[in-house]
């Protein structure tokens, strides 16, 4: 599990690019019990997000969103929406990287899962 520290840094008024990018390789050491409000825990299979999302509405008091590529564009962005919006209880987001598909999320903090992709299509091994 890989847990991507990233610091913004302000560039211009209405612009914010990324300053530092740091990789932690044993950061949570599998325990979902950490989570914090404004995570977003990427999977690359719909069986590991609903299986994280599981164990950490179960282990902690945080409700969690869920995004992956097979959802329809409506209920992507509601559930961008109740991730990024306050008081709906929903501080964690669990996704694949169908989250690089056009939606703004108030993301603190990226931990991956895992960082091998099999695509299923191509009999692909993707390593990040």
């Amino acid at each position: 599990m890989y847990s991507f520290s990233i610091e913004l840094v302000p560039h211009a008024p209405s612009l914010l690019f990324f300053s530092c990018l740091r990789i932690e390789p044993e950061f949570l050491k599998g325990d979902y019990s950490k989570i914090e409000p404004g995570d977003c825990i990427v999977a690359f299979s719909k069986a590991d997000i609903f299986s994280i999302r599981r164990e950490i509405e179960n282990k902690t008091k945080h409700k969690c969103a869920v995004i992956y590529g097979q959802l329809p564009p409506e209920t992507r962005s509601m559930q961008a929406r109740l991730f990024n919006e306050e008081n709906t209880g929903y501080d964690v987001l669990v996704a694949s990287d169908a989250i690089g598909m056009g939606l703004n999320l108030n993301v603190g903090r990226i931990i991956f899962h895992t960082t091998v992709k099999v695509s299923a299509h191509l009999n692909l091994l993707n390593h990040i």
